[in-house]
């Protein structure tokens, strides 16, 4: 059975506004991680914005592999741009060495 039209519109509107607001509840949650200097919550918390981020791709019609794209393209543009994680970590090369393995 179908949902009618108006109900979808709905839900569309109410999925999307629990994904936004659950990107904030983990965001607050990796900076709690972060004061209290505990590294498996942050990878946790971590991980479930990136989740987050990649299900409101999919809810705005794009697929995952868009986002996945777009993430190695500004990575690409960090490392033209003057950013000091590069200049005194060499992680965005880290990140892009990272990202070429996986393709």
């Amino acid at each position: 059975m179908m949902a009618e039209p108006q109900l979808d519109i709905v839900r569309k509107i109410e999925i999307l506004d629990r994904l936004k607001a659950d990107l904030a509840s983990f965001q607050a949650e990796l900076y709690q991680a972060l004061l209290k200097s505990d590294s498996d919550d942050f990878l946790a918390a971590g991980a479930k914005i990136i989740i987050t981020c990649f299900l409101l791709t999919k809810r705005l019609g794009l697929n995952f592999g868009h986002l996945e794209k777009q993430i190695y393209q500004d990575t690409e543009l960090f490392l033209e741009e003057e950013n000091k994680v590069e200049e005194w970590y060499g992680d965005i090369s880290a990140l892009k060495d990272y990202w070429n393995l996986k393709r």
